[in-house]
């Protein structure tokens, strides 16, 4: 006998979820971060909005394949302590003071499966329901969730802008306190993601000092999310451990989801000098530890030295080369991004003269003809708390480069799980698709314009000798023929 399941939120589905669910719920469905297509074949879709690292895949599956053959998993069946196993935060202690330049005491870390569990854990720690978070925005969308859907806690943006190439100002900080406190709320602390999440952008040594001492000013805790540290390719990154060892209102959140493809083993790590958020957490821990079996896996497997030393440079040098081979593409398609971007996976790209208006409702409508036309997912700006409208943040990594695009292959980045698109130049057609649909209704899209080239012939220059799809979307399959 078939049941038909009742959404969560019809008053006649019972026994009845709580209210708090309910909210949970309503505010994920009305989420765009959260939207896919109304297309049942993901086959025909590229994902540029999920924060995944495979460039390196092959390299830590090989190596992994190593410590699993070493390890025979006799201790993994027994209960172990909830902050992490002793062997395991040495391994990763070590590995973290390389990418982090810090020295750092394993008895100061807290392990648990992932960083978003991290979040809100120390969230709940240093903040009442009803109290608010400062978060430097546009911020990672998930924090929308990791910090307020289960402790009752707000977040307040601390606005910055493009034109001010998203710098960190005493004044931005300043106003969003006030605007915290006209409100009615206390402010407990300060999170942010360092190298930015979605603009890619380092933080300064000056913007750091600047918020710390913000911090301390005004009694606050800092939430420093450094888990992009390792996908740093030019520059220098500063870690909050490094510039303030000592301090006890600093806490650094990381993990090895993105720095070596591993976002499916749940390893995240809090380090902080902070007595009681190291007890609490440890506590806490109880409800999302990491598994015995990954534990002494990952430990033996970071254990080698001379591998993570290779790995630490390889995978800055691959994630430069997806970089700058998604900014070329974007270039010669006469698509505009935020070009200080100098860690993470992240593509800001700007959008703005392609809306009709500076809506939320036009930046939406944007990203559904994106979505559900071009078959392409990118995360709108509103997702991230961007004050100006028309930016999205795309995963530069996703874009197959397994075959040719006329500047040079790189065939280390493979995509089995594609079968469809065996020997077909997807890339050419993503993309393709993308600058029509970014053009859809603007007058003159067919016409000389100021780039030179008119849109069409462009297209055509950048996909020459292109082999479409039978399956991909009616409206490129006109422009492309």
């Amino acid at each position: 006998m078939h049941v038909k399941a009742c959404s969560p939120s019809q008053n006649n589905c019972t026994p009845k979820l709580s209210v708090r669910c309910q909210e949970m719920l309503r505010l994920a469905q009305n989420n765009l971060y959260y939207r896919t297509a109304t297309s049942n074949k993901a086959d025909d879709f590229v994902d540029l909005g999920m924060a995944e690292n495979l460039l390196t895949q092959e390299l830590v599956h090989e190596r992994l394949e190593v410590s699993r053959q070493r390890y025979r998993g006799n201790e993994s069946s027994r209960y172990a302590e909830y902050r992490g196993q002793e062997t395991f935060r040495n391994a990763m202690a070590n590995y973290y003071s390389q990418v982090l330049a810090a020295e750092i005491d394993p008895e100061t870390m807290i392990a648990a499966a992932g960083a978003t569990p991290i979040v809100e854990m120390v969230v709940f720690a240093i903040a009442e329901p009803g109290d608010a978070i400062l978060v430097i925005a546009p911020w990672y969308p998930g924090f929308n969730t990791d910090v307020g859907a289960r402790t009752g806690v707000s977040m307040v943006p601390v606005q910055r802008t493009i034109e001010d190439r998203y710098q960190l100002t005493a004044e931005a900080l300043a106003r969003a306190k006030h605007e915290a406190s006209a409100a009615g709320k206390r402010v407990r602390g300060i999170l942010f993601s360092n190298p930015d999440n979605p603009t890619g952008r380092v933080y300064s040594q000056d913007e750091l000092l600047l918020l710390s001492n913000f911090a301390k000013d005004h009694d606050l805790h800092i939430l420093a999310d450094e888990i992009y540290a390792g996908t740093v390719y030019e520059g220098e990154f500063h870690s909050f451990l490094r510039l303030q060892p000592d301090s006890h209102h600093i806490h650094v959140i990381t993990g090895l989801s993105k720095d070596f493809c591993l976002a499916g083993y749940r390893v995240g790590c809090l380090i902080s000098n902070h007595e009681g958020i190291l007890q609490s957490l440890a506590k806490l821990c109880r409800f999302c530890s990491i598994s015995l079996d990954t534990q002494y896996l990952l430990a033996d497997f970071l254990s080698d030295a001379d591998f993570i030393k290779f790995h630490i440079s390889e995978n800055k040098r691959r994630i430069r080369s997806q970089h700058d081979f998604f900014a070329e593409t974007l270039r010669r398609l006469g698509l505009k991004f935020y070009s200080c971007s100098t860690g993470g996976l992240f593509v800001w790209l700007d959008f703005r003269q392609h809306l009709r208006d500076a809506t939320d409702e036009e930046e939406e409508r944007l990203f559904s003809m994106i979505l559900e036309d071009c078959h392409v997912r990118i995360t709108p700006g509103q997702c991230c708390r961007a004050v100006e409208r028309g930016f999205f943040s795309g995963l530069h990594y996703h874009l197959p480069r397994s075959c040719s695009f006329g500047w040079g292959d790189v065939p280390y980045c493979k995509y089995p799980e594609w079968p469809v698109y065996a020997g077909l130049n997807l890339r050419k057609t993503v993309l393709a698709g993308f600058r029509m649909f970014c053009l859809q209704g603007l007058p003159g899209r067919f016409t000389q314009d100021t780039e030179g080239p008119c849109t069409l012939m462009r297209i055509w220059h950048v996909c020459e000798a292109v082999v479409v799809p039978h399956c991909y979307p009616k409206p490129c399959l006109a422009l492309l023929q």
